[in-house]
């Protein structure tokens, strides 16, 4: 009842664990004892700041392409995010982003769907927008 989620996280990753990385967890066990300190150094040892960097340009620089609806546009940069929890972005900076990517038409039928300026919502407004939209045409 009184545990919090970062320690039911610290508890079970190791379960998530294979091979070296299962060995490093082991390893470092008193040196990662809080799950903050934990996802800090694994992902610092085991993520390659390449990866990182490639994942974190793909959000930064998204874009629709022509044959991509709203919400495969969307599932794809939820992909992106997902591969790289870490990448350090904002929410509101990866909406601006994925708003910026859309093609006029998709910007136009966002807006439409605000009633007014789709950037011109609050940060959970903006998602639910898009989730909803998501939800509608899958």
């Amino acid at each position: 009842k009184d545990v919090t989620q970062a320690s039911i996280m610290l508890h079970l990753f190791p379960f998530s664990l294979a091979g070296k990385a299962k060995q490093w967890f082991y390893k470092e066990k008193e040196a990662v004892s809080t799950w903050d300190k934990c996802s800090t150094v694994f992902l610092a040892k085991f993520s390659p700041m390449g990866k990182t960097n490639a994942v974190r340009g793909k959000i930064s620089n998204f874009q629709q392409s022509s044959l991509e609806s709203i919400p495969e546009v969307w599932e794809r940069l939820q992909d992106y995010i997902q591969a790289c929890p870490h990448h350090g972005m904002e929410n509101w900076l990866m909406l601006q982003n994925f708003y910026e990517g859309l093609m006029p038409m998709s910007k136009g039928h966002v807006d439409a769907a605000a009633r007014g300026a789709f950037l011109s919502l609050t940060i959970d407004g903006a998602t639910a927008l898009i989730e909803n939209k998501v939800a509608n045409q899958s």
